[in-house]
């Protein structure tokens, strides 16, 4: 059997971070094993001196750290570890830096429950998920550092 995809939480709501955890851990597939739930991107930094995941599933707006500033952090001292996005921050400006940033997916907190799962196993194989917030246009324009109109 494969092993199961190792997974951490980053959120600063309670609910978020306690729901997710129960819908990846009764995932029908056993797909995911949660490793981690922090409140703060900085909680995260420090369990990633000591400890790793292969998914990060994090949000943006966070007290003491923010997910931008983490994701960026994380990505250039852990690019082991895939980050994928949960935010109800839907603008360009930030789904274009976290792209900028390492993220290998972005979705709207609004995202379903398979949305959420499939885009931690694409983020897990080090592929880049993103539904209809980001067209391939985007994707590519991002990455080249356009600004799209």
């Amino acid at each position: 059997m494969k092993q199961p995809i190792r997974v951490v939480l980053i959120d600063d709501h309670t609910i978020i971070r306690e729901g997710l955890k129960k819908i990846l851990s009764t995932d029908t597939k056993s797909r995911f094993e949660v490793v981690g739930t922090f409140s703060d991107g900085q909680a995260f930094l420090d369990y990633l001196k000591t400890n790793t995941c292969d998914v990060a599933l994090m949000d943006i707006q966070m007290p003491k750290k923010s997910g931008d500033s983490t994701l960026e952090i994380s990505t250039k001292l852990h690019p082991h570890v895939s980050v994928v996005v949960l935010s109800m921050i839907t603008n360009e400006f930030m789904i274009e830096r976290t792209i900028k940033n390492g993220a290998l997916g972005y979705l709207p907190k609004e995202a379903d429950t398979e949305e959420i799962k499939e885009a931690l196993v694409v983020a897990n194989d080090k592929k880049m998920f993103y539904n209809q917030l980001v067209t391939p246009e985007k994707m590519i324009a991002f990455i080249q550092g356009k600004r799209s109109t």
